[in-house]
């Protein structure tokens, strides 16, 4: 009975210092930017309206998996996406909530967008309209702290997309 009160006791106690900082910094990747540092740095440059610059956020070789449904690789590509496509819909989103994964150094964002929708039904990102979960980001940031791959889920009604 002995043993297995201590075998309990050592099992709470190591699952407590799993939860502890000490066991936390050690987890965490080699490299100095987590990857929700990465996803804020992704909101602020998009609401200073920045798009040319959130381009420079991924790694040379990363994959993009964008909203549109397109595969894009490499950053120059990316970047040309970014400039262009925000450029034309030029959304007000905030972060509803970032989920870190530190040992895969792996950021799940919630995005919330500014929308309204019109009489047919069609959303529209518009600074009157009020915040709606319109996307979930998943970013895989690299030991260099570069988005290596970023993937894009869709709330279930895209149509404020569309433009």
């Amino acid at each position: 009975m002995h043993v297995l009160t201590a075998f309990k006791a050592s099992f709470i106690l190591a699952g407590l210092a799993a939860f502890s900082p000490a066991f936390s910094a050690a987890a965490r990747p080699t490299n100095s930017t987590n990857a929700c540092d990465v996803a804020r740095t992704y909101i602020r440059l998009t609401a200073e309206g920045r798009y040319d610059e959130v381009g420079d956020l991924w790694a040379p070789d990363a994959v993009f998996f964008n909203p549109r449904g397109d595969i894009i690789r490499g950053q120059p590509a990316i970047k040309q996406f970014y400039s262009t496509f925000l450029k034309k819909i030029t959304p007000e989103n905030r972060i509803g909530s970032l989920t870190w994964d530190a040992k895969a150094n792996i950021c799940v964002m919630e995005l919330e967008t500014r929308v309204v929708r019109d009489a047919a039904g069609k959303w529209t990102p518009d600074a009157r309209g009020n915040f709606v979960r319109t996307a979930i980001d998943r970013f895989v940031v690299n030991k260099q702290g570069k988005v290596q791959e970023m993937r894009v889920y869709l709330a279930p009604d895209k149509a404020w997309l569309e433009k």
